[in-house]
Parts: C-alpha cells; structure tokens; sequence
C-alpha cells in the first residue's frame, strides 16, 4: 500500500494531516507508431482494454496481466516526444532479445521488407545490409526510431 499525506484544514480552519491511500492507475506514453506500439503490446499478451478513435485521436489501453495500473498510447494523447517517456539507464536501447526462434523469424521478415525499402531509396544494392538490419531490429525492440 502506497500513502500520501494530504493537509486540509477542518470546518474551524485548523490544519490537520490524514493519510490517504494513492495508486497508480495509467502511465500515457508517446509512441511514433500507434500500430507498431499495439502489436507489441499484444505480443506481450496484455490485456487490451480499449481502441478508441475519433477526428484527429485515437486512445489505446492495455493492462498487463495482474496489474493494477494500464498503459495508454494513441495519437494526440500527448505533447511529449515519442521515446521520451525511457529514462536514461533505465533501458539500454541496444540489449534486444527474442523469446522463440518465431519471434526472431518474423523480426527479420519485417527488416527485410524494410530494407528492401531502403534499397529502392537508396537507388542500389546495400552492401552493409547486415548491419541495416542489426539497426533496424534493435531499434524495433527497443521502440525507438527505425532506420530508413
């Protein structure tokens, strides 16, 4: 149990101090990719709670399983940038892991589509790919931005 002390004063004006039980209940976190953000929520297997959208917004919810507290994301939810809600040392954006060898099958499809993407912009065969997909897919994991 988390507390506060919350100071008021009573109906003759006298300050008095109360315990008062406090609990967090949804952290709103700003992502680039609304889509690329509920899949992988949904990979987790966490809870989606909502998927609202309206003109110019859209509001997703997700819980994870047990939890008192939910995540939201969308588009404009927010002013802050999106990756700015990872405190420095909190997350190491270059650690990435996979949890079967599904998991990383369907992460190099997603790169390789990507790259070849790349190459069409680029005008040319890349003869660093290996490197372009290790970006790339550290930085899917890791929710930052994708390389182009």
């Amino acid at each position: 149990m988390s507390t506060t002390e919350d100071r008021s004063s009573d109906a003759s004006g006298t300050a008095n101090a109360r315990s008062v039980e406090t609990k967090l209940e949804v952290i709103v976190l700003p992502v680039s990719d609304v889509d690329r953000a509920k899949e992988f929520y949904e990979r987790l297997g966490w809870r989606l709670d909502a998927d609202r959208a309206g003109e110019d917004f859209r509001l997703i919810q997700f819980t994870p399983p047990g939890s008192g507290c939910s995540v939201q994301f969308g588009t404009n939810l927010t002013s802050a940038e999106p990756g700015s809600a990872r405190l420095p040392g909190r997350v190491d954006p270059a650690a990435t892991s996979f949890s079967s060898a599904s998991d990383l099958a369907s992460a190099m499809v997603r790169a390789a589509l990507a790259h070849g993407e790349h190459e069409k912009r680029i005008g040319q065969a890349d003869p660093d790919w290996p490197h372009w997909y290790a970006r790339y897919m550290v930085a899917e994991q890791a929710g930052t931005e994708l390389p182009t």
